[in-house]
């Protein structure tokens, strides 16, 4: 999703990302998948043994780019591993935002946890 709204991180519409613990996978009903949820491949499990499951190269790299369309696809879909929390996340799971710029600090007014710069969750 941060891909297809690339340009709109300094925008009229700025959007932050939320940083959850990683404690929210040990709540009850909590799955994770091992690629996008609506991939007809995914796969999905509990933790913590199906951290063991997923390919952990893929999920943090940079780039999906490849010249066999085929392994772009696949690749693409493994980057976008999830956790899936049914209902509400606790506030207290929230640990902190990431922004996109300085410029966008103003969606920290009043927030209390930890925000930070991280310009290549947004693509820059």
């Amino acid at each position: 999703m941060m891909y297809k709204i690339i340009n709109e991180h300094n925008g009229p519409q700025n959007i932050c990302v939320l940083r959850i613990s990683s404690e929210i996978m040990k709540l009850d009903g909590v799955l994770i998948s091992d690629r996008n949820a609506s991939s007809g491949y995914a796969r999905f499990g509990t933790y913590p043994g199906f951290l063991n499951e997923l390919d952990w190269e893929r999920v943090f790299a940079t780039s999906w780019v490849d010249p066999d369309n085929k392994q772009m696809i696949i690749k693409r879909s493994i980057k976008c591993a999830e956790v899936l929390v049914p209902g509400v996340i606790p506030p207290n799971y929230i640990t902190g935002i990431y922004i996109s710029s300085e410029e966008a600090n103003n969606l920290t007014n009043g927030f209390s946890r930890n925000v930070s710069v991280n310009k290549d969750l947004f693509f820059q």
